[in-house]
């Protein structure tokens, strides 16, 4: 390992899969290249990982054999030292001989290199995924134009809909006594802090902090409810501790909810949709206290809680006012061709059909405020977003739509929270003289230590939800879809031949081409000189690896029969499919992108394959070979293009409903069908064979 601080130059390691050697650059997080071979047989190997710099391509050979290539992400460590044998500030010793160790100025493999070259340069592929991101995320919302004001009640109820099903929760968990216990209680500055739980799903506890007066006056009071962000220790952080506090000393009650992470994606348990079921049970426990008034509660959160806060005002008519900040932006403020956001923020199909300022529409004419800072991804927000809401609110009789936009950074800050509880105590006070409080000072308050809670948390530690019993009970309640379309409503899965754009004369060894899918995407794919004669069938290949993995490969191609390999007069065809190949410096962006576009990777490369295979020249029949991860991509693509007549794979792996995360991602695929019948309803004439692993 070569390391400088916490920025790791380069280094091998192994142990990330039994036996077989990573190489992992500056880049490691996200780019790894694993042998195909293994190490650990006692012998002696020559490990070979040549760079180039001008294409920022790595090689990793195993005994002179090709086994995988990348090209790696920005950054490196300059000033990096060189430990042979053990990690750097860890013992992580390597059990094993090292000799003869070597760094080349040059390399003895630039004929790799040669066939390297991609169909698509790294700049187009990255030009390409831009501008699909422009075009599938807006940065207007025609709904709330002037000329559209009309059809709004129609489109507000379209939009609750929407987003309750992409959170999971039509229909709705079944109704279950809530079960409210209390577990331990501080006081101090006028205030009580009771730890409780109740049920959230049934059968499951939730579990938060409510805040209440030390002495409240007889009488319903306002209450506050009060879901929080990704704070170190959640909703124990001072920052959220401070305005819960503030909240009981005005005499009101806050409920702060500890925030739940969760997912099974091919169930569609995500992790906002079960917080958001966890608030709305929240809201319950409000109301059915009987010193809260039920006219007003309202909701309050900033970052993963501003988010949280979002999706209640797009469904709850229970709330008489909301606060969201450093949270409302468009979508495409947080999501890029090369990065993804918080992965809380990717909710199944979400984008497809709404975004963040309709969402947020949805509550008008209710009081509300938004916060938003020049230092995160609100800075927009006062030019984008806003003056829409606002005109919307106008239109709607509201009052005016109340703003802070703070030149600072990612916070809650103390100014923040005053203009907070400014609105929340004009509406609890019923104020209609149309005069506005800007700020009411914080009270003084210290907010408690993580030793004085703990005996609090010990008493019950934050709620969990596992993953897979979720998703039984998604499935137990959740509704079959009929096809694949409505899982992936950001695609359009209609495929379709398209023309090919050739990159290379006739002759050439490998040929190369795109094919360009309805979203404007080019889908690169190679084209064997040998195999192009005869009558024989196309052999199109998918390698999770890439094209030119298979392209350097000396052994066939695995799964394939013999009538399938290359040299026996069928045409070889190498596609990368996103994510796959090409497209894999994108691939953690995207995986997680897809999800909120509606375009999970799985049907994604579904649908690239597909299209390359309706578009090949001429009428041949399709043989579709598929390694690893990419035979379900294989099975995908058999139910889209009628032109494939025959699936090859070396195995599917394990079925989504024993592991609902594993790769490709494919969103919800269970309301539709798992593997098994997915291969046994294949189209009638599609032949399908699975070989040796």
């Amino acid at each position: 390992m070569a390391r400088g601080g916490d920025g790791v130059g380069l280094s091998l390691v192994l142990g990330r899969e039994p036996g077989r050697i990573s190489f992992e650059a500056w880049s490691w997080s996200t780019v790894r290249l694993l042998s195909r071979t293994r190490v650990d047989d006692g012998r002696w190997h020559l490990i070979e990982v040549p760079y180039d710099p001008a294409s920022n391509t790595a090689v990793l050979f195993v005994d002179g054999v090709y086994q995988s290539h990348a090209e790696l992400g920005a950054g490196t460590a300059h000033d990096a030292r060189l430990r042979l044998g053990d990690n750097i500030g860890a013992h992580q010793p390597f059990a094993g001989d090292l000799d003869e160790i070597e760094v080349l100025a040059a390399t003895t493999h630039a004929d790799v290199f040669g066939q390297l070259a991609p169909v698509l340069s790294h700049g187009a592929r990255r030009d390409a995924l831009r501008a699909l991101r422009e075009r599938v995320l807006p940065r207007s919302t025609p709904g709330l134009a002037a000329d559209r004001a009309r059809a709004w009640p129609e489109r507000r109820l379209a939009v609750r809909a929407h987003v309750a099903d992409a959170l999971g929760l039509v229909p709705p968990p079944l109704p279950v006594p809530l079960d409210v216990c209390l577990h331990g209680e501080l006081v101090r500055d006028g205030v009580r802090l009771v730890r409780l739980s109740w049920t959230g799903f049934p059968g499951q506890r939730a579990t938060g902090w409510l805040w209440l007066p030390a002495e409240p006056a007889p009488g319903r009071r306002p209450a506050v409810l009060c879901p929080h962000g990704h704070w170190q220790d959640g909703a124990r952080h001072p920052v959220v501790q401070a305005r819960c506090a503030a909240f009981a000393q005005l005499g009101w009650t806050a409920l702060a909810v500890d925030s739940v992470h969760v997912e099974h994606v091919a169930s569609g348990v995500n992790s906002v949709g079960a917080m958001t079921w966890h608030n709305q049970r929240a809201l319950d426990l409000l109301l059915a206290r009987d010193d809260v008034d039920p006219e007003r509660v309202a909701v309050t959160g900033a970052s993963g809680g501003g988010q949280q806060t979002c999706y209640l005002m797009a469904l709850e008519d229970r709330l008489c006012a909301a606060a969201q900040v450093v949270m409302a932006c468009y979508l495409d403020e947080i999501l890029a061709e090369d990065s993804a956001h918080c992965g809380c923020n990717h909710t199944p199909r979400l984008a497809a059909r709404t975004d963040v300022p309709e969402m947020c529409a949805v509550f008008a004419p209710k009081p509300v405020l938004f916060g938003s800072v020049t230092g995160d991804w609100t800075r927009n927000f006062p030019q984008r977003g806003l003056p829409e809401l606002r005109a919307h609110w106008q239109r709607l009789g509201g009052p005016e739509v109340r703003s802070r936009h703070g030149d600072e950074g990612h916070n809650y800050d103390r100014p923040m929270r005053e203009v907070v509880y400014a609105l929340f105590a004009d509406v609890f006070a019923g104020r209609g003289d149309g005069a506005v409080r800007e700020r009411i000072d914080e009270p003084a308050f210290r907010a408690f230590g993580q030793v004085e809670l703990a005996p609090l948390v010990a008493a019950r530690s934050d709620a969990r939800l596992d993953g897979a019993w979720m998703a039984a009970e998604y499935l137990g309640r959740r509704p079959r879809v009929a096809s694949l379309a409505e899982l992936a409503p950001g695609l359009d899965l209609a495929v379709s031949r398209r023309e090919v754009a050739w990159l290379d004369p006739g002759d050439a060894r490998w040929r190369r081409g795109t094919v360009t899918g309805s979203d404007g995407v080019p889908i690169p794919f190679r084209l064997g000189r040998d195999h192009d004669g005869g009558a024989g069938p196309y052999t199109v290949v998918v390698d999770p690896h890439g094209a030119v993995a298979a392209m350097l490969e000396t052994t066939p191609a695995a799964g394939a029969h013999a009538e399938d390999r290359p040299g026996s007069g069928s045409r070889v065809v190498l596609v990368d499919p996103r994510p796959y190949g090409e497209w894999a410096p994108f691939r953690s962006a995207w995986q997680r992108n897809g999800l909120l576009l509606g375009r999970g990777e799985g049907y994604q490369a579904a649908l690239d394959v597909a299209t390359v295979c309706a578009s090949l020249p001429g009428d041949l029949p399709v043989h579709l070979t598929a390694r690893g991860e990419a035979g379900v991509v294989a099975v995908l693509a058999a139910h889209l293009c009628p032109r494939i007549a025959k699936v090859a794979v070396d195995g599917l792996g394990p079925t989504y409903g024993a592991d609902g995360n594993r790769w490709p991602l494919c969103p919800e695929l269970l309301r539709f069908a798992d593997l098994p019948r997915l291969v046994a309803t294949l189209p009638a004439g599609c032949a399908f064979s699975s070989g040796p692993k």
